[in-house]
């Protein structure tokens, strides 16, 4: 939960932020971010080609598919993605997820590669 200063100093409970996820891809997007984070993943990656989306966890050599889905949410999931970061690609963003009112955070980065897409995201939490 976040707290914020109120005048003379005293703290008090403000409720969660949304995060900026909707619809279905949204969905995928938090179930990613909050599994990654309680089985305390090191990294997240998602590789986003016009065949399909696969969701891997761990880092090079030591690599896990977790999900896979078709390439018809390849749009949509870059779109929000990119707006919940406010980033462009080939840059670097923040996504934030709350979870059982504990917040999630990732550093986000957006890599173009041969076949599409790649989005990595780092626990900052």
């Amino acid at each position: 939960m976040k707290l914020r200063s109120v005048e003379l100093g005293v703290m008090c409970c403000e409720e969660p932020e949304p995060d900026l996820f909707e619809g279905q891809v949204g969905k995928i997007l938090r179930l990613v971010m909050i599994d990654g984070h309680q089985k305390k993943e090191a990294q997240v990656q998602i590789d986003i080609t016009d065949a399909n989306i696969v969701v891997r966890y761990g880092l090079e050599g030591n690599r896990r598919d977790f999900l896979s889905t078709s390439a018809k949410l390849r749009d949509e999931l870059l779109r929000q993605l990119r707006h919940a970061t406010s980033a462009i690609p080939g840059q670097e963003g923040q996504l934030h997820v709350q979870s059982r009112g504990q917040r999630i955070s990732y550093q986000v980065s957006f890599n173009p590669t041969a076949l599409g897409q790649e989005v990595i995201l780092r626990p900052l939490s």
